[in-house]
């Protein structure tokens, strides 16, 4: 590219393609979507996680795990709430003792402030809150919690989550016209 088209993408004809390389600024939680106001590209997936890592380490999918919250189809009032693209999640299974990077992001174009809670018997349970919008918080943000938060559209939040032993856990979701759960199994 020249100077004078730096940042703008070429025009891409049916069947092509092109390559597109970017240098992130820092590790974190961040999001590639296509633009709000397309609703119908939006709700048909044109969306997804872009988590960068510091250098040297390796995503590890075991202990990093990513609650991408979206809608199902264009019309607020019908369609689902989703939970990593499903209405019905599948149930997550997690060990005792272990700790996790929670990764949440709201990509829904139309839940502005969406309640998201982890309980264990209706309770919240506890996480160390760690970072918002892909940057790390400071220490006296980075704090133990109720597990229980709003996440924004287009946000995304980070938090340290370990279970100390067996119970079944509920990752709720309420938006203004419909609620999603989600089961995490502690083994």
């Amino acid at each position: 590219m020249d100077k004078d088209q730096h940042g703008v993408a070429p025009a891409i004809g049916p069947g092509e393609s092109f390559v597109a390389k970017m240098a992130p600024p820092r590790a974190g939680t961040f999001i590639y979507r296509t633009h709000w106001h397309d609703v119908e590209q939006l709700t048909s997936g044109l969306y997804g996680p872009l988590i960068v890592v510091e250098p040297g380490q390796k995503y590890n999918s075991e202990t990093d795990k990513i609650f991408l919250v979206s809608r199902g189809g264009p019309s607020f009032l019908n369609d689902p709430l989703l939970i990593n693209g499903s209405a019905e999640p599948p149930t997550m299974k997690l060990r005792a003792g272990t700790v996790y990077r929670f990764r949440f992001i709201n990509i829904c174009p139309d839940e502005i402030t969406l309640p998201v809670s982890l309980v264990a018997d209706g309770k919240p349970v506890q996480w160390r809150a760690l970072a918002k919008d892909g940057t790390d918080l400071p220490a006296q943000q980075a704090t133990l919690r109720e597990a229980k938060f709003n996440l924004g559209v287009g946000e995304t939040y980070d938090f340290e989550f370990k279970a100390d032993a067996k119970t079944v856990l509920t990752l709720q979701a309420k938006g203004e016209t419909q609620k999603r759960a989600a089961t995490l199994e502690v083994e």
